[in-house]
């Protein structure tokens, strides 16, 4: 069953009704124990508030752990359902490197005489959008050579489902890459997932979630980079993302996991944080009724 933002907004109102409904209530034991100068009913205020405390706690622990045993199991049903889910690792001693000899038969390739050479650009110059012919040669031969087809489409759309070819920057190792490309993927869900849902997706959550959900497909592509004599190489992460109603909902389900127990220790640090500045308040206000002390009747 879906949550719509019929629900999302009673749940709302309900809360602030308790929330107001509770700032009464410890607004009246507060001024009460001012007016009396005691202690006790602040403490019997803590006491109920930490009754309400110890079974929420246990509560979120106890929904803690079965979000975590349910993420496994709808990994462990991913996997076996799409047996592409998970990223195919790059095997790095088949790569093919062109060498310095064949990139420059494909720069001249029907002249034997040398190209006019201009002065290289320093290392820390470099960069993806580099107007050196060489630079432009040495990363389109090794995309048409290494890339799979699957990478070279940006977008595909299979009966129901869309899926979209997303790719991070150029860094200097693979674990860089991979998590550069998780963050547009999650980019490119929580936009797909706010179009059919009422909501949005909280930036706290969880990437390998949504990697287990939507992501098909990963290869990490190494580009040698040349700048002058040195040759240096960096890696770019390509990743198969699917786009469909199931993908959505798994999301979804999991998004409601994951709040669920996120929203209880909220509630639980409000809850503690009232009673602790109501303990506070009661301590400082009291000294001034304890010092006014009432006048004595002179003796007859």
């Amino acid at each position: 069953m879906e949550a719509t933002p019929v629900a999302f907004g009673l749940v709302a109102v309900i809360a602030l009704f308790v929330l107001a409904m509770f700032s009464v209530v410890v607004g009246g034991v507060i001024i009460y124990a001012i007016a009396k100068s005691s202690w006790k009913p602040v403490l019997v205020l803590g006491a109920v508030l930490m009754m309400m405390v110890l079974p929420a706690l246990v509560l979120g622990f106890v929904g803690v752990k079965r979000s975590a045993v349910a993420t496994r199991s709808v990994a462990t049903t991913s996997t076996s359902t799409f047996q592409e889910a998970r990223p195919q690792p790059v095997d790095l001693s088949s790569i093919r490197t062109p060498s310095h000899t064949s990139l420059a038969s494909v720069a001249s390739p029907s002249s034997s005489t040398v190209p006019p050479v201009t002065a290289p650009r320093p290392w820390w110059e470099a960069t993806e959008n580099s107007s050196s012919d060489f630079d432009d040669i040495t990363q389109s031969e090794i995309a048409i050579d290494i890339l799979p087809d699957w990478a070279q489409q940006e977008e595909l759309s299979e009966q129901n489902r869309k899926l979209v070819v997303v790719q991070s920057g150029q860094f200097a190792t693979e674990e860089l890459a991979n998590t550069n490309a998780l963050t547009e993927v999650r980019e490119v869900v929580a936009k797909d997932y706010a179009a059919s849902f009422s909501s949005t997706l909280d930036s706290a959550f969880p990437m390998h979630l949504v990697e287990s959900a939507a992501v098909r497909k990963t290869v990490v592509l190494p580009i040698v980079r040349t700048a002058g004599e040195n040759q240096f190489t960096v890696y770019r992460s390509y990743k198969q993302v699917e786009l469909s109603d199931q993908v959505r909902n798994d999301i979804h389900q999991q998004w409601q996991k994951w709040i669920g127990p996120e929203r209880r220790k909220k509630i639980v640090a409000l809850l503690v944080m009232a009673t602790g500045v109501a303990f506070v308040a009661s301590l400082v206000l009291r000294f001034p009724f304890r010092r006014q002390s009432p006048p004595t009747q002179p003796h007859a």
